[in-house]
């Protein structure tokens, strides 16, 4: 972000944006860490972020020409070996 956002600024202040390895955008969430939004559609919001998680995986999919929900298997098994985030090791 190349200038300071306000606070009340729920689009740019606070947004997430995943890319690929070339750059490319797969997918952005407006105000997704906002303070306003975090457990209504936002960070601390489990659904938002499976929502997220969803749209990533589907993006990546359609990259490499396989039918959305082909990748969720092997990031699933990668969330679960590694445990949620915060969480202490194992």
């Amino acid at each position: 972000m190349p200038t300071e956002t306000s606070w009340s600024d729920q689009t740019d202040h606070g947004y997430v944006a995943v890319f690929d390895e070339k750059g490319a955008l797969l997918k952005r969430v407006d105000g997704f860490q906002h303070n306003m939004m975090l457990r209504n559609g936002g960070a601390y919001d489990a659904r938002a972020i499976g929502a997220l998680v969803e749209a990533v995986q589907d993006a990546l999919a359609s990259q490499a020409g396989k039918a959305p929900g082909d990748e969720k298997a092997v990031v699933e098994s990668q969330g679960e070996r590694l445990g949620a985030p915060g969480a202490p090791a194992a």
